[in-house]
């Protein structure tokens, strides 16, 4: 399957079962669709989601510490680019994320 802005393709390297396929070819739908529903929201912004999606991964927090030890994230207002973004999806940021104290584990390398 392939996409015309994308490349979307359904090629389990590494599914070897029936079920395995079949769940991987659900995934690879479900990512299809949402790239589609993406597109049509973003259609006027004359991006395409791939640059749209680069643009939102900027989206930052700033954690906020009290003198009581409370702490909490706050998202600063986005940028342009990111508002209009936004806004086609007609989705709102919240204003305060709870802090979270669970350890990130992952054994992806920074570059």
């Amino acid at each position: 399957m392939k996409n015309d802005e994308s490349d979307l393709e359904i090629r389990p390297v590494y599914v070897r079962s029936q079920e395995s396929t079949k769940g991987h070819v659900l995934v690879v739908m479900l990512a299809y669709i949402i790239i589609r529903e993406l597109d049509k929201a973003w259609k006027d912004l004359y991006l395409t989601v791939e640059e749209d999606l680069r643009s939102l991964s900027t989206l930052t927090s700033i954690e906020w510490t009290a003198s009581e030890g409370l702490s909490f994230q706050q998202i600063p207002e986005p940028r342009h680019q990111n508002r209009q973004i936004l806004e086609a999806l007609k989705a709102d940021l919240p204003k305060v994320l709870p802090k979270n104290h669970a350890p990130v584990v992952t054994r992806k390398k920074r570059r």
